[in-house]
């Protein structure tokens, strides 16, 4: 025990000298400012990319479907399973689905549309047009048209506003025969799915709608869509439900979306992976600096290898030396990287406005603002693998401060 007060009282000694040479000082101070800089960015990085995706689970959580059930018989009554569905615990909301592709002629361009026919209670929660008073000339002018709800980026891209008209192709079948359709429709509502993925663009019709104009029966759907208390908790929740429910088939969200998540994980990793340089450049930094303190330090390791301390003794100076120095670009950099994990979007605003550009854009990136959320067991992987990396760059400097013999450097002292 006192052997090891001794090694830390040497070690702090060694560390805070002010009759380090210039060099030998700049060098400790540029291993602190690396590693200090080096964990600050991994903090922040690490919280954008875990704020992403629980912003993107949130949004999912309220707009995707989590579970999507397919009848395997077209003869079941899906209104009395939609009325079973939404008594289980975990069921927030179900919604009868119809689908069919179209597309949209703009600027002599043709764009493919998705027409998504839903019930009439899933309809009108999404209906979030402003109310506007119709004047004779509009109720004539929607008169013959299909309500429809289109997404904001839809509307802002076609520059449509409530109760404009406008039309799609679609396809019919009758018997073997595929014939081309006209469907004129209307905007009803506006919603927010800047979040949603979207392949396609989607438009939202009322299922009985949808199914008059593809000559369906009124009451056909193509599935079940199926919104629950947790997205994390929908695969096992499917697997539930598949056991109750005998006559229909569930698949969970990550039956298409679990690529999205996976990918932002891989960029995450990748990132971390390549932002760690920094923090390596500083450990090399600090290896740089403890070989010079050995060999400014000669004497004095002699001196006290002449007094007892054994060879083990030295190495576990220089190791607490090192660790000493991490820990202060550990606290300089964990400091650093809280602040700006939790000021980030004021930091980028005023770059911004410095700069006079956008850096961030809901066109490109879906956001328009960096959400971060601050994960302890991240912020505790970068400590321990930062001071793991402190004490790799002291094995080679103390390993030479322990081999050093006292007779040979005292003789020319």
């Amino acid at each position: 025990m006192q052997r090891l007060e001794s090694c830390i009282y040497i070690a702090k000694r060694f560390a805070g000298s002010k009759h380090h040479q210039a060099f030998t000082k700049a060098t400790q101070y540029i291993a602190i400012a690396s590693i200090a800089v080096g964990v600050a960015i991994l903090i922040l990085i690490s919280s954008i990319f875990n704020g992403v995706e629980e912003h993107i689970s949130a949004k999912m959580q309220q707009h995707s479907e989590h579970i999507r059930a397919i009848g395997l018989n077209t003869q079941t009554d899906w209104q009395k399973f939609i009325h079973r569905l939404k008594q289980q615990p975990n069921v927030l909301n179900a919604q009868a689905v119809q689908s069919s592709y179209a597309v949209l002629a703009h600027s002599e361009q043709l764009s493919p549309i998705l027409l998504k026919g839903l019930d009439s209670s899933s309809i009108a929660k999404i209906a979030t047009a402003k109310k506007i008073t119709h004047t004779g000339d509009k109720k004539e002018q929607i008169a013959n048209s299909v309500a429809a709800y289109i997404s904001q980026a839809f509307a802002r891209q076609h520059y449509l506003e409530p109760y404009d008209t406008f039309s799609v192709l679609t396809a019919k079948k009758s018997g073997q025969r595929v014939s081309t359709k006209a469907v004129r429709l209307h905007v009803a509502g506006i919603f927010d799915e800047s979040l949603e993925p979207r392949p396609i663009e989607t438009i939202k019709l009322n299922l009985a709608d949808i199914n008059k104009h593809l000559q369906l029966d009124h009451n056909n759907i193509e599935y079940i869509s199926i919104q629950t208390n947790s997205i994390v908790n929908s695969k096992q929740i499917a697997k539930k439900l598949s056991r109750q429910f005998t006559t229909w088939q569930f698949y969970d969200w990550s039956y298409g979306m679990q690529t999205l998540f996976e990918s932002l994980a891989l960029q995450k990793r990748l990132m971390l992976m390549v932002l760690s340089l920094v923090t390596l450049m500083g450990g090399f930094n600090l290896l740089t600096g403890l070989v010079i303190i050995v060999l400014e330090r000669k004497k004095q390791i002699a001196i006290l290898i002449t007094l007892g301390l054994r060879p083990q003794d030295i190495q576990a100076i220089f190791a607490l030396q090192s660790l000493f120095i991490t820990t202060v670009a550990l606290l300089v950099g964990t400091t650093a990287g809280l602040i700006l994990s939790n000021h980030i979007n004021t930091v980028m605003l005023w770059i911004e406005s410095l700069l006079q550009i956008k850096l961030i854009s809901t066109q490109v990136f879906m956001l328009d603002f960096l959400p971060t959320t601050v994960r302890w067991q991240d912020i505790t992987s970068i400590i321990i693998s930062t001071l793991v990396l402190g004490l790799i760059s002291a094995i080679y400097p103390a390993r030479q401060a322990a081999k050093i013999k006292p007779a040979a450097v005292l003789r020319y002292e």
